[in-house]
Parts: structure tokens; sequence; C-alpha cells
């Protein structure tokens, strides 16, 4: 009985989300005309550059100011930050932003609350936890495990996100954002034997994959095939180091989120005790190819009665992606419905009107990077292409106190059928009258 009241309050919500969503429709499409699909895509698209000398040097001093503080040489110091994941060179940026004669003490808080939160082993243990974090292949039962691996070091990559702030507001508000870097991923490509950069790809054999040394390809819609690629020496060498451009934004945008969390914890310092950290819980090939059907509408994540981050998605384009091999479907704000807060609904709704509607930012090339908010609403499109595959690399970041999956299969079945309302509340709004599109 108590199962079934539950289900029936979530329903109610569901409802609730349904009849709000279209009666604003009307109003915001007067109140806020939509932005073309190029125009919306170049003011989401933020450029990764390379950082500027004088403040990457001042970051690194910050964080050898850690290392000392915490009784550790800084080589051994980046090992230990590389196999936990905590973030500890966001803190190495406030550090080095701090007024000299902060610096110091700042860094010295900093290493004592990383240590009650178990983030910092002691200078003779550090042999022991870099070890003890060490990669295992990954099957279909240790999906969205953390089966250990390296965090990118972005420190060490020497690049910037152009503009982060705007970045993360645009990920705060709208639960999206397009990275574009200069990496062309040519090892990748390599690895997997793909045609040069400009060409189509026509065929991906599963044996080249797997000779990589994934285990064999989930199919859970036809026509995609989804290779497991974390532990293997492919994702730790090659593939999850091209995650270090994009990390800066991820810490901060996690550090919001979860305050109670690595890095978050370190500037709010929690309970003193073990906090959760990131890991890496998933990283895929995902191929598509001719003939690849509609994905469901559903989230990575979905959290009732919550307003907080579980999780970012990040897709790695291989190829050229155009609308016509499928690319990824979303609803801009639709990771504002979580928490089923009216205020919250309302904000998703109008970066909803703002993009007219779901999305596909098309075109994606080598070298940019769709990042979402694990609860944003999305779907792989079909590829309606003869002869060309799409292939991306999807990798997702999530805290050890919330690992996938995120949904329940009732949860899951709710969320298909919002984004059905959400999709066609979107034709039909996409075709209201309106007099003048705004073109910038």
């Amino acid at each position: 009985m108590n199962s079934i009241l539950r289900h029936g309050v979530e329903w109610r919500r569901l409802l609730q989300a349904g009849v709000v969503g279209i009666s604003a429709a009307v109003v915001v499409k007067v109140c806020c005309q939509p932005e073309l699909p190029e125009s919306w895509r170049q003011r989401r698209t933020f450029t990764v550059v390379p950082a500027d000398t004088k403040v990457f040097d001042a970051q690194n001093k910050a964080l050898q100011m850690v290392a000392n503080a915490a009784g550790l040489a800084l080589h051994d110091l980046q090992r230990v930050v590389r196999s936990n994941w905590c973030g500890l060179e966001l803190i190495a940026e406030v550090i080095a932003a701090a007024p000299e004669n902060d610096k110091r003490s700042l860094a010295e808080q900093m290493a004592q609350r990383a240590r009650r939160q178990n983030l910092l082993p002691q200078a003779d243990d550090v042999q022991n936890a870099v070890a003890s974090s060490r990669p295992r292949p990954e099957t279909r039962r240790t999906y969205g495990v953390d089966v250990g691996g390296d965090a990118p070091l972005y420190l060490a990559s020497g690049h910037e996100v152009s503009d982060i702030n705007a970045a993360l507001e645009q990920l705060r508000d709208e639960g999206l954002v397009i990275l574009s870097a200069e990496a062309q991923h040519e090892e990748v490509r390599k690895a997997l034997r793909l045609p040069g950069l400009g060409r189509p790809v026509r065929e991906v054999p599963s044996r080249e994959i797997l000779a990589l040394g994934c285990s064999a390809p989930l199919e859970p819609s036809a026509g995609r095939r989804h290779f497991l690629l974390r532990g293997t020496d492919f994702a730790e060498q090659v593939v999850v180091p091209l995650l270090a451009p994009i990390m800066p934004l991820c810490y901060r945008y996690f550090s919001e989120n979860r305050p109670d969390a690595s890095p978050g914890s370190f500037l709010n310092d929690g309970n003193g005790h073990s906090c959760s950290r990131l890991y890496l819980s998933e990283c895929q090939l995902l191929v598509s190819d001719p003939g690849a059907v509609n994905q469901m509408w559903h989230c990575d994540a979905w959290l009732t009665g919550e307003d907080k981050c579980e999780g970012l998605t990040v897709i790695l384009p291989l190829t050229e992606v155009d609308d016509e091999l499928g690319p990824t479907n979303l609803l801009p704000g639709s990771h504002l419905f979580a928490g089923f807060n009216l205020g919250a609904t309302m904000k998703g709704l109008k970066a909803l009107a703002a993009a007219g509607g779901s999305v596909a930012p098309t075109p994606l090339r080598p070298g940019q990077a769709l990042i979402y908010d694990a609860r944003l609403m999305h779907r792989g499109l079909a590829n309606s292409s003869y002869n060309r595959c799409r292939v991306v690399v999807v990798m997702r970041l999530d805290m050890l106190d919330t690992p996938p999956p995120g949904a329940t299969v009732f949860q899951t079945a709710m969320i298909r059928a919002l984004g059905v309302l959400l999709q066609g509340l979107s034709s039909v709004y996409k075709v209201l009258p309106i007099p003048n599109l705004r073109t910038a």
C-alpha cells in the first residue's frame, strides 16, 4: 500500500509538472522569443585555450605549498591526487588567488582538512594508498562501480576554459555546455583504426575494439554498441587524459553542488569525517551504426525531493556529428525538474523556451566536448544515414555515495513519459507564430 501511495504521489507530481509546462508555454513564447539554432549553439560554446603562464606557475607553487604542509614530496602528492580524484588542484587555484600573506596558512589548513577526511595519506603510506586504487578491467557486473584508475592532472595540461565563470553559469542554468579545443584525439582514432579527419567512418568492426581489452559490447537499443573501456590500458593512457582540460569546470560544478564532498569539503570543512569524492563511473566507446533507432528519453540520474547534481556526462565525438548521424537530443533546463520545486521548474522551462524546445547541438567535431548534468533529459537520435557511423566516447563522473543507476525502473518510466510530453510540447512550441525571431 505504501508503495502504491508513493507511486501515486510521484505521478501526481509528474502531472503537475506537465500542466505547469503546458500552461506556461504560450506565455513564455510571447515574453521570451527563442534563438536560432546556430545562434543558440554559438552562445553556449566555450573555447579551451593555453593557460596564462604566470597564473599557471602560481597554481603549481600553491600545490607545492600543500605538499609541504602535508609533509609529502610534490611527486607523491600528485600521485595521490591522481589516484583518488579529490580535486586538490582546484584548491591550489584558490590558494594561488589568495593574498600573499594568507597563502601558507591556507595551504596548511587545506592539507589538514584533506587528511581529516582521509583523502591524504601519511608519507610512509603513499605507496599503499596509490596501489589500492589500481584499475581492474570493467565488466557488466562492475558497471557503475569504482574500478580504480587515475584522474587527469589538469594543471599539468596547461590549459583553461576561456570564460570559465560564464561556462559554469551556463551549465548551472541550462544543464549543458560545449567546450571546443584544438585537440583532435589522433591517438584514439589511430588505436581504433579510424580513417583520417574529414573522411566518413563506414564501419567499425567490433574485433578492432575488443582487441583493446574491453568486454563484449552492450546493445541496449537496436543499432548501438556500447563498449565498456574502464580499466583497460587504452582508457587509462589514451582516453581518460582527454578529460584534463575540462576538469576545472567539472570540479567547480561539483564543489558548488556538493559542498559536503571533495573538493568542496576542503573549503567548507564538512564534519571532519571521511567524505565522498568523485570517480569515473563510466567510460564507453559508443558506435551508432547506420539504421540505429531513437533511444527513449531518459536521465542518467534522478533525485526526487532534492536539487543537487549527482553526476556529469561528457561526450567526446571521434567523428563529425551532424543531424543525419543521430546526435544527442537534449531538453535544456530539465535537470531543474528533479527536485519538483516550482521555482526551479519554471526556471528550467524558461531555459527550454530560450532554446526553442529540445535541441541537438550539431555539428560537433573531434576536439569538442558536450558536457551535461546527469539529471538532464536526453536521448540519442536515430542514425538515418546509409553508410556512416557515429563514434563517440562517453564518460561520466559521479560521487561515491551516489553511484549509478540514478533512477529506479518506475522513475525511468516517469522520465520517459515526461520526456515524450515535453518533446510534444516542444514541437507545438516551435510552430507557434512569433513576430520577430531573435538572431543574436
